[in-house]
């Protein structure tokens, strides 16, 4: 586009120039025809300009359409007739300046010059028309070329929105989705530890390391806690298992029996050995063994067992 558009712009340079060589083929005359009526000098600037910048021109156009053919070929009819046209202009003026106006008048009432000069606006018609087609041409390729590239911004655009949904469709599926699942496993099941962790399709990458660490995270924190609630288990069956008396025990003043939270009366060693680890053996007191057999009180224990 940039291209044709640059071709466009060179296109105007080329009439503009055209009309410019014209513009100083008619200031070359006008200042001949301004010397012949006056034999005043000052004409002869506009003369000597218009020659001038005309054949500066005419070289730019001849740089500006080297690549054509056919406006080269319309150059240089043009050049030819403008040499003898600014030839019969340079001869009027040298015949002025030696006083010889009638030949010099005579060259310009022969229409010669005028019938040059109109065979080069002629000329110089067919060149701007050509210009003009070819404007025409460029100006439709660029117009052409300028709309392709809007049509393919709204394509490029309309993809680029697919890309950036299709990309967000991923992340929610790859990234978002996975991390909303550790969540709300963490928010529903995390705190009580049931469940074998989060399950998720397997993955091999970040998402995936981090739900494996999760899980393995979950698996030893319940291995853990199993462990713990086991030994409290084993504690508090420990702690039932421990009996001791504690508190006040109701006993007969008399006999010794002991009255359990039923009402019953029982022996001493009977109660205690229901409410306690202990077991007793039968013995006798030096006291009791003189007051009961005093035969064996010199004697020991262990021969009254005897």
């Amino acid at each position: 586009m940039n291209d044709n558009h640059n071709w466009v712009l060179h296109t105007h340079e080329v009439i503009r120039e055209s009309e410019r060589l014209l513009a100083h083929l008619r200031d070359a005359e006008t200042g001949q025809r301004g010397f012949l009526l006056t034999l005043n000098n000052r004409y002869l600037d506009p003369y000597n300009n218009g020659i001038t910048q005309s054949d500066s021109t005419l070289a730019i156009l001849e740089k500006l359409t080297q690549d054509n053919m056919e406006q080269q070929t319309r150059l240089g009819h043009i050049q030819a007739l403008m040499r003898g046209k600014i030839s019969e202009l340079e001869k009027t003026i040298q015949l002025a300046q030696q006083d010889r106006m009638a030949e010099a008048m005579e060259i310009v009432n022969s229409d010669h010059g005028k019938i040059v000069m109109d065979t080069i606006r002629e000329l110089m018609r067919e060149f701007i028309s050509a210009e003009e087609k070819l404007l025409k041409q460029r100006n439709e390729l660029y117009l052409e070329n300028k709309h392709n590239l809007i049509f393919l911004f709204y394509i490029e655009a309309i993809v680029l929105v697919v890309l950036i949904l299709i990309s967000c469709l991923f992340i929610q599926k790859a990234i978002v989705r996975p991390l909303i699942v550790i969540s709300e496993y963490i928010t529903k099941e995390g705190n009580t530890l049931v469940g074998t962790g989060v399950k998720i399709k397997s993955r091999h990458d970040e998402i995936g390391t981090l739900v494996e660490a999760f899980n393995t995270l979950h698996r030893d924190l319940k291995e853990q806690t199993n462990k713990k609630n086991e030994l409290i288990s084993e504690l508090q069956d420990a702690v039932n298992e421990i009996r001791t008396l504690e508190g006040i025990i109701p006993i007969c003043s008399y006999c010794k029996e002991i009255r359990d939270d039923k009402g019953s009366w029982s022996q001493l060693e009977t109660y205690i050995s229901q409410h306690s680890h202990a077991q007793f053996s039968h013995s006798i007191c030096d006291n009791c063994l003189e007051k009961h057999f005093p035969e064996h009180s010199g004697g020991s224990i262990e021969d009254t067992k005897k």
